[in-house]
């Protein structure tokens, strides 16, 4: 395996790993916001709700942050989406 292939393969996997990361976190909030809708929260599960929301935009920040670096690396360009 070539250097390219090594580091495509290492990146695919990296890139795997947070999108499986996102996906957890995501359903995680999705739940308690389920939770919400259901008017089942207490105030114990808002506070969940609050924490998964702060952990996921950390999540997305890192994974955004990190996909930048491996497309400076590939020499792709990206745009910023809200």
């Amino acid at each position: 395996m070539t250097d390219t292939q090594n580091n495509d393969s290492r990146m695919n996997m990296a890139l795997e790993r947070l999108e499986q990361a996102t996906r957890r976190a995501e359903t995680a909030v999705n739940a308690v916001r389920a939770k919400v809708d259901a008017g089942s929260a207490t105030p114990d599960n808002s506070g969940e709700l609050a924490d998964l929301k702060k952990r996921h935009q950390t999540l997305r920040n890192a994974a955004e942050k990190a996909i930048r670096q491996i497309d400076q690396i590939t020499g792709h360009q990206t745009t910023k989406q809200g």
